[in-house]
């Protein structure tokens, strides 16, 4: 350390000694500097000599988070470009980010003008060589520094304070300006407008000058609906063609009413995005007349309610799932007191009738399989309004499929053809028989009903291997939405059967490698007349038919949604509305 005091003060400086910081990894040149500072006659300097960027930082960075970099012991830094552990504007950089505040002089050997010029951008206050500096030159430098920083320091700060003046004026003139504008009483305006966003949130406002019919929309409102600024007009009717086709001449009813009137409007709407997303819209508004009684402004807001909604509908649909088990529950005992004298019957006639025929004997025995069936289904209500899982074992959907295929040949109309191709070495899959059986039976009779002139019904089943990747585009499948095609997606998971588990005609499981799955995969194909695209994402609600009253519950897809779901799987569901187009279900079942 160098301390030389003298009794003559530079006027521009306010302090009576200098501190500086030297950086500088040469010993040699850090002395030589010292001893010219140290013969300086005018000025006093106490300097501290580091040889490391990181000893500079650490001397010079505040200790206390509550001090500021221009608390420093420092009034400035000598700074060399060349050292140990850092190199070039590198080093100046550093030094600025910590210390933005303390003026910085570089020193180097090398006669750059470009370089000298960087780092005067950069934030140096001067650039020295080595070679070059005498003592006059140096303490000139360093003089020239401290004062063009407190300079620049006093420039910046008086700017800030400037800055802020015209933010406040501007804010104020802007305030002052919106109460010029303003031809009815601002202080119940601004009361209204506060009232209403202390209630709401994500909300979009709009006035409307009723004279000249010019709409100002706000930001906040062309972003619940998707739109580019301006996009909306100025006008009312273009805002009119976002509204639902069928809630449009409702809400324009409704505005011309609250004109002619002289009052606000309240309202829910449909309306559609560029993309053709729907979503509902609550509006609220208040309509201000002039003193004559004349409409003069309209100004009201706009909220997103789809998610409110939403669960509305998902509210009412848990109210009739509610009622489902309730009923099914209530009807259980007297559907057994049906089934069962069916049943006793079907078991007394071969007894009764030895000599029945092959043929009515195969009736009879799909008889009692289906009343049989009727029985497990009736267990199965039972378990569905008490939520209780059914019974899951080992299957082999090949057996299961050959026997949904022999009864639907036998029942259906003999203008439907059925049609199989049924892999027999099927994987064993685990699942309820009933609950399967079910599921097909469901989407084969609503192959008949979608076929009422005759058609063709194709059931397919195979053995196949997913990736995760493919499983991944399936469930992102599920959620896709198409005019005149639509795909949603079931399976139903299930652990793999152990070798003891598979049956003599079924293949050997392949191995599974990491995130690939073994799958069955079954499809049911009609030939019908498809669905029509507007009603195509209700299907699967419950209750939902499009069959006259009194031919369809409205359950049967629901039900199949509910099966598939219960098993843990997920399905694709497809449907061209062309005639004649094949319809395919595909059940991926994991073995």
């Amino acid at each position: 350390m160098v301390r030389n005091c003298h009794a003559t003060i530079h006027p521009v400086l306010a302090k009576s000694v200098i501190n500086v910081l030297l950086v500088e990894d040469s010993l040699a040149e850090a002395r030589l500097l010292q001893e010219i500072l140290k013969g300086t006659v005018h000025h006093c300097f106490q300097v501290v000599h580091v040889k490391r960027l990181a000893e500079a930082i650490a001397m010079v960075e505040p200790d206390d988070t509550a001090l500021s970099p221009a608390d420093s012991q420092f009034d400035i830094i000598l700074l060399d470009l060349t050292l140990p552990d850092s190199t070039g504007l590198r080093s100046l950089e550093r030094l600025i980010g910590v210390v933005p505040t303390l003026p910085i002089v570089v020193l180097t050997n090398t006669n750059d003008n470009e370089l000298a010029i960087a780092a005067v951008r950069q934030g140096a206050q001067d650039y020295l060589m080595k070679r070059q500096v005498t003592q006059d030159l140096l303490v000139r430098s360093l003089q020239y520094a401290i004062e063009r920083k407190h300079a620049a320091e006093a420039l910046r700060e008086a700017n800030e304070i400037l800055e802020q003046r015209v933010v406040e004026r501007t804010a104020e003139l802007a305030a002052a300006n919106a109460l010029l504008r303003t031809e009815i009483n601002a202080r119940q305006q601004a009361q209204k407008r506060l009232t209403l966003a202390q209630q709401v949130s994500k909300i979009g406002t709009f006035e409307w000058n009723v004279p000249n019919q010019e709409m100002t929309w706000s930001a906040e409102l062309e972003i619940l609906y998707d739109r580019q600024p301006g996009e909306l007009g100025s006008t009312l009717e273009p805002w009119l063609q976002t509204v639902h086709p069928e809630d449009r001449d409702r809400v324009r009813a409704q505005v011309n009413e609250a004109i002619a009137q002289g009052q606000g409007f309240s309202d829910e709407f449909r309306i559609l995005t560029p993309n053709q997303d729907c979503r509902w819209i609550a509006v609220n508004s208040s309509l201000f007349n002039d003193s004559a009684g004349q409409p003069l402004r309209m100004i009201g807001i706009h909220m997103d309610i789809t998610e409110k909604k939403e669960l509305e509908r998902k509210f009412l649909r848990a109210q009739r799932l509610e009622s489902l088990g309730t009923l099914a529950s209530g009807i259980a005992h007297d559907l057994n007191n049906i089934l069962t004298p069916i049943l006793g019957v079907v078991q007394l006639l071969p007894l009764q009738l030895p000599e029945l025929s092959d043929r009515t004997r195969l009736l009879l025995d799909t008889l009692d399989s289906s009343a049989r069936r009727g029985a497990d289904l009736v267990k199965q209500i039972l378990a569905f309004s008490r939520g209780v899982e059914g019974k899951r074992m080992s299957l082999n959907l090949a057996h299961l499929l050959k026997e949904i295929r022999d009864l639907v040949c036998q029942t259906l109309p003999k203008t439907i053809d059925i049609h199989s191709d049924i892999d027999p070495a099927l994987w064993l899959i685990l699942g309820d028989a009933t609950q399967l059986h079910q599921i097909f039976m469901n989407l084969c009779v609503n192959a008949r009903d979608a076929m009422p002139n005759g058609g063709q019904i194709l059931i397919t089943a195979r053995n196949q291997m997913l990736d995760q990747q493919m499983l991944n585009q399936q469930m992102l499948d599920q959620q896709i939405l198409e005019h005149k095609h639509v795909t949603a997606a079931p399976a139903m998971t299930a652990p793999s059967p152990t070798a003891n588990q598979l049956s003599s005609a079924t293949k050997a499981m392949p191995k599974v490698m990491p995130k690939v799955m073994p799958h069955v995969v079954v499809t049911i194909t009609d030939t019908g007349t498809g669905i029509a695209p507007d009603i195509i994402d209700q299907i699967f609600d419950p209750f939902f038919t499009t069959k006259p009253l009194g031919k369809g519950t409205g359950l049967g897809l629901s039900a199949v949604i509910g099966i598939v779901k219960s098993h843990g799987g997920w399905w694709m569901f497809t449907v061209k509305s062309a005639k004649a187009a094949p319809s395919p279900l595909v059940s991926r079942l994991n073995p």
